[in-house]
């Protein structure tokens, strides 16, 4: 066993006290919101909630994309509430109006500015309030189809379909916070509508399935290669030599992407999640880039968006969610819409 993985053991022993007094005072704050003792906000409209139990790292962009492309196609008023975490707005912020984008990067965080940049009929809005953002596209924009980016956790305010991605790291350390991954013990699984597995895993899935009836499998694949002058198919990878770098939760998954993709990774590095990457970080890959031969720079579309200066040297990966029984999902997903629509 490496000597990172005896302390990392070691280190996860010691805070466990800290985790059993974390887990208690989230079972608290449930309670308290189940017996009516926290009130609850509600939106005038469907809500439906894309999350998760652990921090970071389970793919929710991608699938709060496809939800937005389907509710959108569907012709329903489609916004997007996100809490913008590390953006730099103060207390609500219009990322997009449906029309074109509204704020930058830094303002209103990576995540929803790709969401927007993406889904560019769709109403984006970043708050740490998310029933304040909400009322507020309501009132402007008419929205009546309300998705929660990382809503989970967000019980304060009332959803009306819970959607929860679970991954391969949910197994491999079961404990809350801080000496394992998860913000809710994986039993609380049961507060959700249904589950999405991302790990390929049978264990996985069985696990899901104690605590979930409604359990979907799905994979992320690369839809395509994208630089600011050109795209390319991602099979076009092949045997070409590579640089690549990502400052996402689990960075390693881009490295195992590109490997899959049988590109030829030079030198890849690893940054903290949701770093923001300077001038002298670009400037050292197109280097390095110049010195080993490589054909290309690639990292992950969050980083891409992240990037002082967008130039012709760095592409990224447009990564896409498929789901198996896909039509079978969103079939679960009209029927709560209009299920609501006959209560409401």
């Amino acid at each position: 066993m490496a000597i990172e993985k005896i302390f990392e053991s070691k280190l996860s022993c010691a805070l466990y006290p800290l985790s059993l007094l974390y887990e208690a005072l989230v079972k608290l704050r449930l309670f308290m919101y189940k017996k009516g003792l926290l009130s609850q906000d509600a939106l005038p409209g469907f809500v439906v909630s894309v999350g998760n139990l652990s921090v970071g790292g389970t793919g929710k962009t991608p699938l709060v994309i496809k939800i937005g492309e389907w509710a959108k196609k569907k012709g329903y008023k489609v916004g997007i509430i996100s809490r913008g975490y590390k953006g730099s707005y103060k207390d609500l912020l219009l990322v997009s109006n449906g029309t074109g984008l509204k704020s930058d990067v830094i303002s209103s965080g990576d995540e929803p500015y790709l969401i927007a940049r993406r889904l560019k009929e769709v109403v984006v809005c970043v708050s740490k309030n998310k029933a304040k953002a909400g009322r507020f596209i309501s009132k402007k924009y008419g929205i009546d189809f309300f998705i929660l980016d990382d809503g989970f956790q967000h019980i304060r305010l009332k959803r009306d379909l819970d959607i929860v991605l679970l991954g391969k790291r949910e197994l491999l350390n079961k404990r809350v916070l801080p000496s394992g991954p998860l913000r809710e013990p994986l039993k609380h699984l049961r507060r959700a509508d249904l589950c999405i597995t991302t790990g390929g895993n049978s264990k996985l899935l069985a696990e899901a399935r104690l605590f979930t009836k409604k359990v979907f499998f799905a994979s992320y694949l690369p839809k395509k290669v994208v630089f600011p002058e050109r795209e390319i198919a991602p099979h076009f990878l092949k045997k070409k030599k590579v640089i690549a770098f990502a400052g996402i939760a689990m960075p390693e998954r881009f490295k195992e992407t590109l490997e899959e993709l049988e590109a030829e990774v030079l030198f890849f590095q690893s940054f903290p999640d949701h770093y923001w990457f300077s001038e002298r970080d670009i400037t050292r890959l197109i280097s390095l880039k110049k010195r080993l031969g490589a054909d290309m720079i690639l990292t992950t579309e969050k980083d891409w968006v992240r990037l002082v200066d967008k130039n012709t040297h760095i592409g990224y990966i447009e990564v896409e969610i498929a789901i198996k029984k896909e039509e079978e999902f969103f079939a679960f997903l009209q029927n709560a819409y209009e299920r609501k629509k006959d209560i409401g």
